[in-house]
């Protein structure tokens, strides 16, 4: 993470998104308007990671680089990213800027959604990455460069 991941960052579900969207398509007062979409709560990054972590059971292990450092090794090699899982160049340009709903904005109350807070969806949400693990997993153990033709597609 860059700078102690002190960035501020506003979850929201996908579904509450989309809810989101269904009612500004049918409510005639949200004509012309612009609404800012963000969850309930506001998080910085490292408490967002911890919270993965403790609910994947998992110790965080969580590193943090300056971002002056990081962005100059990024902006020498922008596509560094590419052969590995760390961070992208807008990534590292992003984590300068807070990403949550201004309190002047209209918000997804205006439209007449309740969102679900990030907490109690992060369950649902890391299914599918802890059911891709155990396959990576299983894969790397009997995977088909040790004789077994057996391929993931998703």
């Amino acid at each position: 993470m860059v700078d102690e991941g002190t960035e501020m960052r506003q979850p929201i579900h996908y579904l509450d998104v989309a809810q989101c969207i269904v009612n500004a398509l049918r409510l005639e007062e949200s004509i012309g308007e612009t609404y800012e979409v963000g969850g309930p709560h506001q998080y910085n990054m490292l408490e967002i990671f911890e919270m993965i972590y403790n609910k994947m059971n998992r110790i965080p292990k969580v590193n943090s680089i300056p971002y002056n450092q990081f962005h100059k090794f990024m902006s020498k090699l922008p596509h560094w990213h590419g052969t590995t899982r760390w961070y992208s160049f807008n990534e590292v340009l992003e984590s300068r800027l807070d990403l949550v709903v201004s309190p002047e904005a209209k918000t997804v109350e205006d439209l007449f959604v309740r969102p679900i807070s990030f907490a109690q969806n992060l369950k649902h949400l890391l299914q599918d990455h802890v059911a891709k693990v155990e396959l990576s997993n299983d894969e790397m153990e009997h995977g088909w460069w040790y004789g077994n033709d057996r391929r993931y597609e998703p």
